[in-house]
């Protein structure tokens, strides 16, 4: 695996950082395969850095099930979602976030409420090569803003750990999928933003009901489980 110039990094503090932001966009681009093992050393090379930093990134990346580390084999890109594992994901979000989203509607504030409408708003990437990470980033703080709002951290954490937004770009990022999101989040954003609990939660309901649907029709090669 070789690394082109453009994906060498400055020298920083939180190298580590860095790493990590690389990994994640050769994920979500596909540019590493189910399975495909990291030869720590040849990366770090590419780099231009030491190994430790991608160890540090590696292991941040284990955490959050993106890539599996077995011994003697080390570390290996984790397999995609079937679409029984989606569903699953699905449905627990279907449980949880609407509620949170009804909740969001009762108690945030006028601040809140802007803060939630401009994560809402589409935004061009500023980086053509950074858009799989600046569009889920997007997507993961506005969701994550509602959560905290609702004020139940234990349902928070529990969303939190799921990395939902990491696996579900992964399994089939495409930017027919952006446009879509982004205007679900304003329905969502401007019924928080209205005070209206029960739009809230429906727009919620909805958002996850049709992003499911709709990376189901785009995924043609989805395994089934």
């Amino acid at each position: 695996m070789t690394l082109s110039n453009s994906r060498r990094l400055p020298t920083r503090v939180s190298l580590a950082e860095d790493v990590y932001a690389v990994i994640v966009d050769m994920l979500m681009g596909h540019e590493m395969e189910p399975g495909q093992p990291f030869n720590i050393e040849s990366f770090a090379r590419d780099l231009g850095i030491s190994p430790t930093p991608v160890r540090e990134a590696l292991a941040r990346a284990e955490s959050e099930g993106l890539v599996t580390k077995q011994q003697q084999r080390g570390f290996t890109v984790a397999s995609l979602l079937t679409r029984q594992e989606a569903g699953q994901m699905a449905e627990i979000r279907m449980l949880l976030e609407p509620w949170a989203a009804a909740r969001a509607a009762t108690v945030a504030t006028e601040d809140d409420k802007k803060t939630l409408v401009e994560l809402a708003t589409v935004q061009p990437p500023t980086d053509a090569a950074l858009a799989y990470r600046q569009d889920m980033q997007r997507d993961a703080d506005f969701h994550d803003a509602i959560w905290e709002l609702a004020g139940n951290h234990f349902i928070r954490e529990s969303l939190v750990r799921m990395h939902c937004h990491l696996h579900m770009y992964r399994l089939f990022y495409s930017n027919e999928l952006r446009g879509f999101a982004q205007r679900e989040h304003d329905v969502v954003a401007r019924a928080i933003e209205a005070g209206d609990p029960v739009g809230a939660a429906q727009a919620m309901k909805d958002h996850i009901e049709i992003s499911f649907d709709r990376l189901g029709e785009l995924a043609s090669s989805w395994k089934s489980g």
